[in-house]
């Protein structure tokens, strides 16, 4: 779901939809999955109007961080302190879904080493 601030910034972003990437967890951070995202998109940086620090952000937020080249899902508590500007929220209903992803995620990230893809798109899009 979009969320009721940053929304020219969650345009800009979907501007380049759809797109795949690997899917990556976060080293130390906490309950996490990290995405690189195959532009650059710093122009749209003074589009968000909202930051939230990342262990502040609820369970399910989705943020996009130009300045870093990627994205992330929080599927569970983070210890992270840095400045987040959050896109989308994942459904409530989803929330469970989301960390069985996260569970299988870290598992390749960390022991089986398989790559998993993500393709990222508007719900519905045939694009």
């Amino acid at each position: 779901h979009r969320l009721p601030y940053n929304q020219e910034y969650c345009d800009a972003f979907c501007q380049h939809l759809p797109f795949t990437t690997i899917s990556q967890h976060t080293l130390v951070t906490g309950e996490a999955l990290t995405f690189y995202v195959p532009w650059c998109g710093l122009e749209a940086v003074p589009l968000a109007e909202k930051r939230i620090r990342w262990n502040e952000l609820p369970i399910g937020n989705v943020i996009w961080g130009p300045l870093l080249g990627g994205m992330a899902i929080k599927y569970g508590p983070c210890t992270e302190v840095l400045w987040t500007m959050p896109i989308f929220r994942v459904p409530e209903q989803y929330l469970a879904d989301l960390k069985k992803a996260g569970r299988a995620i870290w598992e390749a990230t960390f022991n089986t080493k398989e790559l998993i893809e993500v393709e990222y798109r508007i719900k519905g899009s045939q694009k």
